[in-house]
C-alpha cells in the first residue's frame, strides 16, 4: 500500500510498463502496481492533476497557476 502525503490525489496516470504517476499536494509520486514507490517529483505548489504526452517520455503536471512538463526516462 503507497504512503501518499496529506490531502486527497486527484489524477493519476499509468505507463505502458504499469508505473503509476500520480498527483498528491506536494508533486507527482511515481510507484509500482504494488504500491511501492519509486520516487517523488516536489513542486512545492498544490498539484491538481498530471497527462502523457504522445512520447509516454512527457509527463504534463498542472498546479495551481502552473503548469510543468517534465521528461520520464
Amino acid at each position: 500500500m503507497a504512503e501518499i502525503s496529506p490531502g486527497i490525489p486527484d489524477g493519476f496516470r499509468i505507463k505502458q510498463n504499469g508505473v503509476i504517476f500520480c498527483s498528491c499536494e506536494e508533486g507527482i509520486i511515481a510507484l509500482l502496481p504494488d504500491g511501492t514507490e519509486l520516487g517523488r517529483f516536489v513542486l512545492g505548489k498544490l498539484t491538481s492533476n498530471c497527462s502523457f504526452g504522445d512520447d509516454e517520455q512527457t509527463l504534463f503536471i498542472t498546479c495551481s497557476n502552473s503548469v510543468y512538463r517534465l521528461t520520464i526516462k
